[in-house]
């Protein structure tokens, strides 16, 4: 088990906050960590990470076929609920 001087040399103390305001600064920090790294050229790196957010946003993301610096953004069709929908007719 760890002694309290051991405890007392933590750069940063723990927070509690309520839950959007946690989603808020972590969000912050996140666009904050991309932008640095845009500006330094190294944006490509994130790439990834803003594809799974795009997914989970409902949308896809491509820089295919795009100017330098652009992404397309587009809608993820719902193909289960088409099928649905064949299946009552």
């Amino acid at each position: 088990m760890k002694k309290f001087k051991e405890h007392a040399q933590i750069d940063e103390a723990p927070l509690v906050m309520s839950d959007m305001d946690m989603t808020d600064a972590l969000w912050h920090e996140v666009r904050n960590k991309i932008f640095k790294d845009k500006m330094k050229g190294r944006f490509e790196k994130h790439f990834p990470l803003l594809q799974q957010l795009a997914k989970y946003s409902g949308f896809k993301i491509t820089k295919r076929g795009q100017e330098k610096d652009k992404t397309f953004r587009y809608d993820i069709k719902k193909w289960k609920h088409l099928k649905s929908l064949d299946k009552t007719n």
